[in-house]
């Protein structure tokens, strides 16, 4: 309590002013507005904080401080490696549509998201699709809902009932998540079904790998690598939209193709009603929650594939700078994620061309 500016009462009857200022009538008054504080719903929010960490409310009068408020989440999907080259895609009928040249096509996008090493050679490209960016995008612009995280349980030693039923017992597990889960997404379906056909392309690619019909990358081979897995990355952040408060990773792939639902039939309502979303299912391995290293593998694989960051993680240099909160709606959809280590925050980085360009004409408007 800061004494200094505690605010002054009538000087009462026969007191001096030097007898109302006096240390021991201050830590008075100190000690009664600390305690009406104490009491009441006012007060810092430092103050409520410590109050009900502190101690039990014996009056049960909380002055509960501010609930916890996650007010963004952000969902990143990484990109998987999966080889659909020309020689592959003719061993399919199905997969033919994907053969589509026109650089502005959902097919070419759908194709180069899921094809990374094929998009950053750059023999083929998409005006749709940012090569350098790890990750789904149009997943993590997209995506309404996902449930189906585990909890972290312990399983438990409970002895054999006594002769008046007693028992006793103890933990006796690892509470890791190591074991295999699903999780169920529901996705937007917006014009020309981005999702719907990567969700396709996909599931197709890795139900003809399990046949032998195609072959993955070479480099995958050699190295011994299942080539359809994706990274999930989910980074909770605090209402500043920087400072991470939570952090969760797991690795998997889609084996639900929602393409039955398009085919259903509902006289009394639209079509356009029923494809409005779309539902599909991964089957995950592992969970990793607020692990720190969690962090520093989301960084490594933005900068696996993206050169900028991948010189920043080298060097501490880059072309690249942070957008400013008072910018970034003019350079949405722009930004490249990372995390700052040194201050466990979210940033976004732009090309610092892009960002003079950008801020100069803000100022010129």
């Amino acid at each position: 309590m800061n004494y200094k500016y505690l605010p002054l009462t009538v000087v009462e009857k026969g007191a001096t002013m030097t007898d109302h200022n006096s240390l021991e009538n201050v830590r008075s008054r100190a000690e009664e507005v600390d305690h009406l504080l104490r009491n009441s719903i006012l007060g810092s929010e430092e103050r409520r904080l410590i109050n009900t960490m502190y101690g039990i409310s014996n009056t049960q009068k909380n002055s509960m401080p501010e609930m916890n408020r996650n007010d963004f989440t952000y969902v990143f999907f990484t990109r998987p490696m999966i080889n659909l080259d020309e020689d592959n895609l003719v061993r399919d009928r199905h997969l033919a549509q994907y053969l589509n040249n026109s650089d502005k096509s959902v097919q070419r996008y759908v194709k180069m998201v899921l094809d990374t090493k094929q998009s950053l050679k750059g023999n083929e490209s998409s005006a749709m699709l940012d090569k350098n960016s790890p990750f789904i995008n149009i997943f993590s612009n997209t995506l309404e809902t996902m449930s189906g995280w585990p909890d972290e349980v312990l399983e438990s030693f409970v002895s054999e009932k006594g002769l008046r039923k007693e028992t006793w017992g103890y933990a006796n597990s690892d509470n890791k998540i190591y074991y295999d889960f699903d999780l169920s997404m529901t996705f937007n379906n917006v014009v020309g079904e981005p999702v719907r056909k990567i969700i396709d392309l996909w599931t197709s690619y890795m139900a003809n790998l399990h046949t032998g019909k195609i072959m993955p990358h070479k480099e995958m081979i050699a190295r011994r690598e299942i080539d359809f897995m994706t990274a999930i990355y989910v980074v909770v952040v605090s209402r500043t939209n920087k400072k991470i408060k939570h952090v969760a990773r797991t690795i998997g792939y889609p084996v639900a193709n929602p393409k039955g639902a398009a085919y259903d039939f509902n006289r009394a309502e639209s079509k356009a009603a029923e494809t409005a979303t779309i539902n599909t299912s991964f089957k995950c391995f592992g969970a990793e929650y607020d692990d720190p290293i969690t962090l520093l593998e989301f960084n490594k694989a933005v900068g696996a594939i993206h050169p900028e960051v991948r010189q920043l993680i080298k060097t501490g240099r880059c072309n690249l700078v942070e957008i400013p909160s008072a910018y970034r709606s003019k350079l949405n959809y722009r930004g490249t994620p990372f995390i700052d280590l040194r201050y466990n925050t979210l940033e976004f980085l732009a090309p610092d061309s892009d960002f003079k360009r950008v801020k100069k004409k803000i100022i010129t408007e």
